[in-house]
């Protein structure tokens, strides 16, 4: 009776241990793999759109909603954001990405009109520059806006993000049309204003790291070249 007794207990002590291991390798298993699952199945996310039309699967809920206009550079003309919420399914599990920049309305109080500076809501705008000459006397002249925009999914992951390529747009100082300067752009580095009529540029593409002067208003590349990190 002993003997079916311990047995008992050698088998539950057993069972007791193997779940014990199992539990202990799972709380370690979720702890190592903790930075993996928030890449791969984030549940927030920024500078990340999906375009609702482009992927109504994936795009479950949109709000669109104005920021506070950029500083405004000529009186009475002011550039309201426009910022997009989306909710959306990803292999089950529940996401969002918040406040991502897709339009501009431009707004002329003076004038009392107002209008979109892009056509549609497909794309992300990463960034807006104020290119600004500086003179000796501490005035200033506003010559325009250089725009990091994404405006395909270059990866093949259904979205438009920061992990696209880029091109680069100019806008005139009271923000009439953007026009393109080029394509393919990683990252901005660097921008100088050098007179009424044109500003420098250092930025990165898959091929280096470019230094380019770039016309104002027509954003024609003047001069290019791609800096070498070694001879």
């Amino acid at each position: 009776m002993e003997t079916g007794f311990f047995k008992w207990a050698w088998r539950f002590n057993a069972v007791a241990i193997a779940v014990c291991v199992i539990l202990v390798l799972t709380v370690i298993l979720w702890q190592v793999t903790g930075t993996l699952r928030r890449n791969v199945f984030p549940t927030h996310t920024s500078n990340t759109f999906i375009d609702a039309h482009e992927q109504p699967d994936q795009a479950a809920e949109q709000k669109r909603y104005f920021g506070a206009p950029n500083d405004p550079s000529n009186k009475g003309i002011y550039a309201l954001p426009i910022y997009a919420d989306q909710s959306h399914p990803n292999l089950g599990i529940s996401k969002n990405n918040s406040r991502d920049l897709i339009n501009y309305r431009i707004v002329d109080i003076s004038a009392q009109t107002n209008h979109w500076l892009f056509e549609g809501m497909n794309r992300l705008i990463l960034d807006t520059r104020m290119i600004t000459l500086s003179y000796p006397d501490h005035k200033s002249n506003h010559l325009g806006q250089l725009l990091t925009v994404v405006l395909e999914d270059t990866n093949d992951d259904a979205r438009l993000s920061g992990h696209d390529t880029k091109t680069l747009l100019l806008t005139s100082p009271h923000w009439n049309w953007p026009v393109k300067v080029t394509h393919g752009v990683i990252s901005v580095l660097s921008t100088t204003a050098i007179s009424d009529s044109a500003f420098d540029i250092i930025f990165s593409t898959s091929d280096g790291t470019h230094a380019a002067r770039i016309a104002i208003p027509t954003g024609e590349i003047l001069s290019e070249q791609v800096l070498q990190t070694h001879d």
